[in-house]
This record gives C-alpha cells, sequence and structure tokens, in this order.
C-alpha cells in the first residue's frame, strides 16, 4: 500500500483444520446495501452443517497489506444466528472480533449489521479509506475483511458473495461472478484480496499483450473517466508489462475512487485500489498516478508469484511480519522508478529528482532503523511511525542491488533479471524459506551481495550512494553549493496577527543581541501596524548582504534598539546527481545497460 500514499504485506502461517465446505457447498455472503441506513451493510450468511470445532464466527483484526489494527468487530451490531426453522440459537461476542454460538451444529443461518469505517468515528486504531468500507446513496466500496467473517476453521473455504444494490449499478472487481451476479472465492484470504467497487461507475478495457486491463472509476462529479484514465495510463500497463517480462495473470483490474481527499492506494494480487482526489488530469496528476500504479502493479510479481511461507495464509487473530518487506515494498518501489525510466515515462533528470527525495526523506527517519527490523516492528508504534520509509530506504538498497548485479555480469543480468527467475522458480503457489531467503538470493547473485545485505537490511550503516552511481558515470553530492548568494537575515521572523515574533536565532543575530521569541514593534524606526505592513514588506524584501535593519523589540525591561547585519548565504542543493563528460568507455556501457529501454 502507498499513502500520502503507504504497506506491508504481513501474515502468519497458522495451522486450519480442512474446512466442513466444498466446492459444492460452500458458505452464502449476501451484503444488502439498500437498507434503510446509507451508513450500514446487512450481511447474512448461509451455512452449510458447522461441528463443533466451527462454533466461532472471526472478524478481521487486521489485513494484509494493511498494516494497521482494525478491529473491524467493533463496526459490527445485532449479530444473530439461527436454526433450519428460523429460531435463535444463543450467541456470545467472546472478543471484540469474535462471536462464540453455543449450538454450532443447528445453525443454517446468521444475520448481522456492519457499519462503513469511513463515516462511523471510532477512539482509536481509524481505518485506512482505501482499507476500509463506504456506502453512499451513488456509490459504495467494500473491502471484505471490513463486511464479511469466517467460522474458526474454515478460513479456506469455498465462498459465494451475492450483492443486493440499486438496478443501475455497476460492479467492478477482479473476482469471478456467476449466474445472478454472485460472486466466487475459493476462500477467505482470496476473498479479502479482491476489493469491490459499485455505482455510477464507467468503464474502459484494452488487450495488453494477450492480458486483460480493466479500470472502473467513480467520480464524485464525473470529471475524470475511466476512458480518460485509459489513455492516460496506457504507456505505463505497455512498459510494466515489458518490464516484468509478460503479466502473469490473465487478467488485471484497477479500481479508481475520485472525491475529496488524496488518501492513496492498495495493492492486491489481481487489482489495486486508489482512493484520490478529484482534480482534472493534469500532467504532473497524472504522472504521479502512473508511478503509483506501476508501483501498484508489479505486486503481481511480488509478493504474488515471490513470498515465504509467513504469507501463505494470514492470520486475521494475530498477525505476525515478514523481515522480507525490503523485498515486497522495497523492491516493488524500485521497480516503479525503473519501469517509468526505462519505458522512457521519465527522464533521466526526473529520475534523479525522484532519487533525491527519496534520499532527503530517509534523512529524517530514524537512521538506527534497519529494513529488517522496520519489518518485524511493523504492528508496533515504534515500527508504524518510521513505516514510510519502506518507500524511501526500502527502494534505495534494491536500486544498489541492482548496480552492483549489473557490474558483475558486464550489464546482462540485474535485479529485474533476478526477481523474474525467483518469481518462475516460486509462483503463487510455492513458497521460499522465510530464514533461509537471504542465502538463497546470495547464492543466485554474487558473493558481494551478503555484505550488502548484512550492512543495508539486515543492518543500517549509511548508503553508498556516491561510489555505486560513480560505477555509472554519475557524479552525486550531498550538498551542492553554488556561486551565486542570497541575503540571509541571521534569523526568521513569523507574524502573529499584527506582531512581528523572532524565530531561529543563528549565531550572528545572537551575537548582536537578538533573542528568540523577542517581538519587533518596530523595522527602521516604522512602526509594526496593520497601515505600514507594505512599506515593511518592503524593507525586508529589498534587503541585500551588507545592508543594516535596526529592529526596535518590547522585553520587559521597555524598548530596545537593536542593530542587525544582513549576511550572505551561500545557495545550496541537496542530493545532487549528474552524468559525467568524462566517464570511461565501461561505465557509460554499464550505464546504458541500467537505463535499457524496455523492448
Amino acid at each position: 500500500m502507498r499513502t500520502a500514499i503507504a504497506g506491508i504485506i504481513c501474515a502468519a502461517l497458522v495451522y486450519i483444520p480442512t474446512a466442513y465446505a466444498s466446492n459444492d457447498n460452500p458458505v452464502r455472503f449476501t451484503i444488502d446495501m439498500t437498507g434503510p441506513s446509507t451508513d450500514t451493510f446487512l450481511v447474512s450468511v448461509d451455512v452449510p452443517r458447522l461441528g463443533k470445532n466451527n462454533n466461532i464466527y472471526q472478524f478481521a483484526s487486521t489485513a494484509p497489506g494493511a498494516y494497521q489494527v482494525m478491529d473491524i468487530g467493533r463496526f459490527v451490531a445485532d449479530f444473530r444466528a439461527y436454526d433450519a426453522r428460523g429460531r435463535q440459537i444463543e450467541v456470545t461476542q467472546v472478543q471484540t472480533n469474535q462471536f462464540r454460538i453455543e449450538r454450532p451444529k443447528k445453525v443454517r443461518r446468521i444475520t448481522y449489521k456492519v457499519a462503513e469505517t469511513w463515516d462511523t468515528p471510532v477512539r482509536e486504531n481509524p481505518i485506512y479509506q482505501m482499507a476500509g468500507s463506504s456506502l453512499e446513496k451513488d456509490h459504495a466500496l467494500l473491502n471484505i475483511h471490513t463486511l464479511l467473517g469466517f467460522f474458526h476453521g474454515m478460513q479456506d473455504a469455498d465462498m459465494e458473495i451475492g450483492l443486493v444494490y440499486p438496478q443501475d449499478w455497476i460492479v467492478g472487481t477482479a473476482l469471478n461472478s456467476g449466474e445472478g451476479g454472485r460472486l466466487f472465492a475459493p476462500d477467505f484470504d482470496f476473498a479479502v484480496d479482491s476489493p469491490i467497487l459499485l455505482g455510477r461507475l464507467t468503464v474502459s478495457s484494452m488487450d495488453i499483450g494477450g492480458k486483460k486491463v480493466e479500470i472502473f472509476t467513480y467520480s464524485k462529479t464525473d470529471l475524470i473517466k475511466s476512458s480518460d484514465l485509459m489513455n492516460e495510463m496506457r504507456d505505463v500497463f505497455i512498459a510494466t508489462n515489458k518490464f516484468v517480462g509478460g503479466f502473469p495473470i490473465d487478467r488485471y483490474v484497477l479500481l479508481f475512487h475520485f472525491e475529496d481527499q488524496n488518501v492513496g492506494a492498495w495493492e492486491h494480487s489481481y487489482s489495486s485500489e486508489y482512493v484520490l482526489k478529484e482534480t482534472p488530469l493534469n500532467e504532473a496528476y497524472v504522472n504521479l498516478i502512473n508511478g503509483v500504479a506501476a508501483h501498484e502493479i508489479f505486486h503481481m510479481i511480488t509478493p504474488l508469484h515471490l513470498h515465504s511461507e509467513v504469507i501463505r495464509q494470514f492470520n486475521f487473530v494475530t498477525p505476525s511480519p515478514s523481515q522480507h518487506l525490503w523485498l515486497y515494498e522495497g523492491v516493488t518501489e524500485w521497480a516503479s522508478d525503473m519501469i517509468m525510466l526505462r519505458g522512457g515515462l521519465i527522464t533521466l533528470e526526473e529520475f534523479f529528482s525522484e532519487i533525491s527525495e527519496k534520499l532527503s526523506i530517509d534523512e529524517i527517519h530514524d537512521k538506527e532503523m534497519s529494513l529488517q527490523r522496520l519489518a518485524r516492528l511493523a504492528f508496533t508504534e515504534e515500527g508504524r511511525t518510521q513505516y514510510g520509509n519502506i518507500y524511501n530506504r526500502g527502494a534505495l538498497v534494491p536500486m544498489l542491488m541492482d548496480i552492483l548485479l549489473l557490474e558483475k555480469s558486464g550489464g546482462k543480468r540485474g535485479l529485474r533479471e533476478v526477481i523474474l527467475e525467483l518469481s518462475k522458480k516460486y509462483g503463487s503457489e510455492n513458497p521460499f524459506s522465510e530464514e533461509e531467503f537471504f542465502d538463497e538470493f546470495v547464492a543466485m547473485t554474487h558473493p558481494e551481495m551478503r555484505l550488502l545485505i548484512d550492512r543495508h537490511v539486515k543492518g543500517a550503516w549509511p548508503l553508498p550512494i556516491e561510489e555505486y552511481f560513480a560505477k555509472l558515470g554519475i557524479r552525486y553530492s550531498s550538498v551542492v553549493f553554488y556561486e551565486d548568494s542570497i541575503p540571509d537575515r541571521g534569523h526568521g521572523i513569523q507574524f502573529d496577527g499584527q506582531k512581528m515574533v523572532v524565530t531561529e536565532v543563528r549565531e550572528r543575530s545572537e551575537r548582536e543581541g537578538l533573542k528568540e521569541g523577542d517581538v519587533v514593534v518596530a523595522i527602521n524606526d516604522i512602526a509594526i501596524s496593520r497601515e505600514n505592513f507594505p512599506e515593511l514588506v518592503g524593507i525586508l524584501q529589498g534587503i541585500q548582504p551588507g545592508d543594516t535593519v535596526t529592529y526596535t523589540v518590547e522585553r520587559a525591561e521597555g524598548a530596545v534598539k537593536l542593530d542587525l547585519t544582513v549576511g550572505i548565504q551561500r545557495r545550496s542543493q541537496r542530493h545532487v546527481f549528474d552524468v559525467m563528460e568524462d566517464a570511461s568507455p565501461q561505465k557509460v556501457a554499464l550505464r546504458d545497460a541500467w537505463m535499457r529501454r524496455l523492448e
């Protein structure tokens, strides 16, 4: 998940007894969106014969990729169980997310109400909108984990989901449908992996290398249509398809919800979901959407076709994270940047700007937090405060891996090729070993990869950006000072009503007597007032290095005049990349391989 725009695929391997349901006898759910309240879903569950071990109906405490405590049981009300004759059976809510049925063998139907998460206030742990549910008069967004649950021992039971909604609504989802529009999922995990958007939607589709890509769009004022998005996103679909060597799935669905807030996106195996602000599709907005989409679509490679045993079956009760978040989210974010660069969707200079931004954001995060530790602490408060850096440092480390691999292979085999080899080796059904994957990764790449992993995935060493980009004939400078200069007052100022308050006093102004929090009542003997404001702004904007400005400040002992000298501040820029004009032929060749256009 990217949040604004953020996500992890986390899970725990748990033993789940064989389900009682089969393909001929699935658990049948119905979600009714036509009730008297636009904020409440009505759910009914028609169940096959239950056993004594199936007496707990479980709601999700969290969900894959959401990376937050959800406790969906908070939104559930009026939970009831009935026998074949319609008589009520006793039910007890034993935990926030668990309802115990006293006589499970007698149960034939369960009903309950679920409040939508978007408009339902909660005291703590609000749910990300793209991971929640919304029900309005003209549309609905359904994330299955916010509405449905499963019986203990039946997480892998076949599911059939019926939707009741206004007749003129359109349904968008990656789930397959059958007679009457009922949707099918082979188990609860698959259903949760497939969000549903319904309502006043527009639809567009196209063929990419023999695979179908569909867009379903809800736009509050109909400003943005699916056909508009398809036209703008066509190139990123083509580039992504080339980057992954052909989509490994036959159909991919994108669900767009444009309304009032720019929240983010959430990846799934066969679809992705975007909750964004409804605003005209100008060039900058299209580039943002394309970059996010490249990230989300690449998730069909990892974790769908490359994951450890830890996330094979998600533990919706007490999930535990995988240490390989660097792979699931970091490599994916790196891939999205390379898709844009190698696909010709951004220039090399724009790519440099993206990397510079990632380096700047990495600087404000905990420098002692390794990517491995970040993953392991993901469900803790400490981990959540640092989680966003998985899209920054988490993408920078794979970038170094890619350069190393290209260098050692003469430009023939980079990280892209390694990830695709691994995804073909394991596929969606065969997990790699959570504990042994680092060893396997080193064995199939290069011995020097061990040091890179130890220092920059398991450890939190400073990243060798300058050293690695030099291999490509690209110069990196952590800071560049330019010859031109700008005036430096030696302090900051902040206007509070009709007051001018001094902030951030630096050494020169401090020597001249200025103090943090001083209230300036006059500048050059011109009183601070509403009438004089334009003249005062002109003075402050017109100062030049070497000028003297007189502040009159109000203190306990009375007004104090201070003569302050305007200094010189050299203009500077952080994290600057530029191509070396005198790079060796070997470095130029490696750079060409690194930037190689997709074919």
